[in-house]
């Protein structure tokens, strides 16, 4: 099921306007050429700073349930939680003052904003929102934030949940 929350997410990033975080920052041809979200371990060569990517694990069941529906394929569910990890790469950028590591923290702040975690609670989006073709978020977890210094010049910000899944499966 993690291919329906890498959908969810994604939706979620698009909803909450994240791309323009990152795009603004970029010079105005990179904006056609790239994205600024990769659901991988690397990005493209000549991906422009900043980027994220993110990563589904495999998570572990922690219940199995039946239910009561007339429809066979709800009859059994699962639980699962699953660790979401989100890592955002800066450098300094033309037009910017900020250096990297701030670039980093502040777009990590964005996220935290958006899935959870920010520190102010006036800045915190609405609890879950992750669309799933099936089943549901039950909750997703902050569970830290750090930043990693990569280079001279790139910064890498990792931000970190826990989801808890319930989704129906087929057997």
């Amino acid at each position: 099921m993690s291919q329906f929350l890498h959908k969810g997410l994604i939706i979620r990033w698009e909803t909450d306007k994240l791309d323009w975080e990152f795009t603004k920052l970029w010079a105005t041809a990179s904006r056609t050429r790239f994205i600024p979200l990769i659901d991988g371990d690397r990005a493209t060569e000549g991906q422009p700073f900043p980027y994220c990517l993110f990563s589904v694990e495999a998570g572990e069941v922690l219940g199995r349930m039946s239910g009561t529906s007339d429809d066979p394929v709800n009859l059994k569910w699962h639980t699962r939680e699953v660790p979401v990890f989100f890592t955002v790469f800066a450098q300094p950028t033309s037009g910017d003052s900020r250096d990297a590591k701030t670039i980093a923290a502040d777009l990590a702040l964005k996220i935290m904003a958006s899935f959870g975690g920010h520190p102010d609670p006036a800045a915190q989006g609405s609890p879950g929102g992750i669309p799933l073709d099936y089943g549901q978020v039950l909750q997703l977890s902050y569970q830290d934030d750090y930043g990693v210094s990569m280079d001279d010049d790139v910064y890498q910000w990792n931000v970190n949940y826990n989801a808890l899944l319930d989704f129906p499966v087929a057997v």
